[in-house]
């Protein structure tokens, strides 16, 4: 300390004061070096217990293409306004809504009633997806993806299945069931 402060004398209040004036300088909250630890945790991936330029770099290219990624999304998001306001039919709740690369919006019930939107937001088509039988038990939908590049619609159901639909016509394609659990969430990138 007294190199750095050679004009005070060690033990002196001037170097006290001194010392204090560094140490408010270098001095971190707990919760700062908890988030210092952790970031390092994040660097050091290996878990080496350094961290090496190529790691950092690595680090740091990841979390701004994330950061990127995630205001072009932001960006995307273009509202029209007045907004439309348009009253559905009562029914079970809406569990998603798509969008298609022809603009069309797709939205799905829990009761697998599947409507299809112009951007104008008139109705195209609807469907029901679960026929009514009385043999049969009562399904629902649990999420919906679209494959558009197959033509393909994925619905996971409360009955431990995946069901794929043709895009065009809402035939059914093929079916997997006997899952271990019920699809909650589906995604296809």
């Amino acid at each position: 300390m007294s190199e750095l402060f050679p004009t005070t004398t060690p033990g002196s209040p001037e170097s006290w004061k001194a010392q204090g004036e560094i140490y408010k300088l270098i001095s971190f909250s707990p919760q700062s070096i908890g988030q210092i630890e952790q970031l390092f945790m994040k660097i050091d991936y290996e878990a080496v217990g350094r961290i090496q330029w190529d790691g950092f770099c690595t680090y740091l290219q990841l979390e701004y293409s994330e950061q990127a990624k995630a205001a072009a999304r932001r960006a995307e998001a273009a509202l029209l306004l007045p907004a439309t306001q348009k009253r559905l039919s009562y029914g079970r709740p809406v569990l998603r809504i798509l969008s298609m690369p022809d603009d069309t919006l797709i939205t799905i019930r829990e009761d697998g009633a599947i409507y299809f939107w112009s951007p104008q937001l008139k109705l195209k088509r609807k469907k029901p997806i679960f026929g009514k039988s009385p043999s049969r038990k009562s399904q629902w939908v649990t999420d919906i993806a679209s494959m558009p590049q197959y033509n393909k619609l994925i619905l996971g159901t409360g009955s431990r299945e995946l069901q794929l639909y043709e895009l065009s016509n809402l035939e059914p394609y093929c079916q997997i069931g006997g899952l271990e659990a019920v699809p909650l969430k589906l995604d296809y990138w």
